[in-house]
C-alpha cells in the first residue's frame, strides 16, 4: 500500500512539474493570456558598448505567471517590471556637436556615459567602433564641420530587471567553461574563451530599456561657414528642426526663426542623413518644442 502511494505521490509531482514547464512558455502564456503579442524590449540582453550593438542573452526569462503590461497589451516575463509611462508629449531634441569625440549615440547615450563611469581607457573608446560615430568623425575631419542632430523622442514603456533573476543557459555554460580553464591553469584558453564571450554577449548588461519611437537626423555644417556667419547657436539648433520637421512643430518663439534664417542654414550643411533604422511615423502635430 505504501509503495502504491509513493507511487502515486511521483506521478503526481511529475505532472504538476510537467504542468508548470508547459505554463512557463511564451507560447502557452500567450494563448491563455487576454494578449497575442510578446514584449521585445526586454532587459537583461548583453550590449556592446564599442559597436552600440544588441548582443547576446544574459538573463533567463520565465513566464509561469503570464504576467502583462498594466494597459493589457504585452506579455511579459516573470522578472521583468514594466511601467508604462503616461505623458504623451513627444521630446523635440536639438544639439549642437562641435568635436566627434563628444558624439554619443541618440538611442543609447546613457549606458554609453553611465556605462564607463570609473573605467579607464574604456570612457574614451564608447560607441567609437559604431557606424554612425566612424561617419560623423569622418565628415567632421574631411569637410572640417560641426555636427548638428535633431530628432523627436516618445517614451512609451520603461522595463526593469527585478532583483531575483538567473542566467540564461548558454551565458552561464561559457562563464563555467571560462572557470573551468583557470582552475586547470590553462591561462591562455580562458583569455581566448573570454574574448569569444564579449564578442557574443557584449561588454554590458542592460537592466533598464526605455521603448517608444524615435526619430533623428544628422547633419554637418561647415565650420568656417558657421563662424563666418551672424548665425546664433539658438538659431541654428531651431532651423535644423524645422527642415527636418517642417512647421508642422509647435516652438518657443517660433516666430523669431524666418524663412530667410533656414535657409542660411540650409546653405551651410555639408552633408545630412537620416538613419534608416531610426525611421517612424509620428504626427508632427504631436511635436512640441523644448
Amino acid at each position: 500500500m505504501m509503495k502504491v502511494k509513493l507511487l502515486f505521490s511521483v506521478v503526481l509531482t511529475i505532472s504538476f512539474l510537467i504542468e508548470g514547464h508547459i505554463l512557463s512558455t511564451v507560447k502557452d502564456c500567450l494563448g491563455t493570456s487576454l494578449t497575442n503579442y510578446e514584449y521585445a524590449n526586454l532587459p537583461g540582453i548583453g550590449w556592446d558598448n564599442l559597436l552600440n550593438e544588441n548582443r547576446g542573452k544574459i538573463i533567463q526569462y520565465k513566464y509561469s505567471q503570464c504576467k502583462t503590461t498594466d494597459d493589457g497589451l504585452y506579455l511579459i516575463p516573470d522578472n521583468v517590471f514594466v511601467l508604462q509611462v503616461k505623458s504623451s508629449s513627444v521630446d523635440i531634441f536639438s544639439e549642437i556637436i562641435d568635436n566627434w569625440k563628444n558624439y554619443t549615440s541618440a538611442t543609447s547615450k546613457s549606458i554609453n556615459v553611465g556605462g564607463n563611469v570609473g573605467i579607464p581607457f574604456i570612457f574614451d573608446i564608447h560607441g567609437s567602433y559604431s557606424s554612425e560615430y566612424q561617419e560623423v568623425k569622418t565628415n567632421q575631419i574631411s569637410d572640417n564641420s560641426m555636427t548638428v542632430r535633431v530628432g523627436a523622442r516618445y517614451e512609451k514603456y520603461v522595463s526593469k530587471l527585478l532583483t531575483e533573476m538567473d542566467l540564461d543557459d548558454a551565458f552561464r555554460d561559457r562563464v563555467l567553461t571560462i572557470a573551468d580553464h583557470l582552475l586547470s591553469g590553462q591561462k591562455h584558453t580562458a583569455r581566448y574563451e573570454s574574448q569569444l564571450l564579449i564578442r557574443d554577449f557584449g561588454t554590458h548588461v542592460a537592466t533598464s530599456v526605455n521603448a517608444g519611437a524615435l526619430i533623428y537626423k544628422i547633419e554637418q555644417l561647415n565650420r568656417t561657414a558657421v563662424q563666418n556667419s551672424d548665425m546664433k547657436r539658438s538659431d541654428i539648433a531651431k532651423s535644423a528642426g524645422f527642415s527636418f520637421f517642417g512647421s508642422g512643430i509647435e516652438y518657443n518663439h517660433a516666430s523669431s526663426t524666418s524663412e530667410t534664417t533656414v535657409t542660411k542654414y540650409l546653405s551651410l550643411r555639408t552633408h545630412s542623413s537620416v538613419p534608416n533604422s531610426r525611421r517612424s511615423v509620428i504626427q508632427t502635430s504631436q511635436f512640441q518644442y523644448k
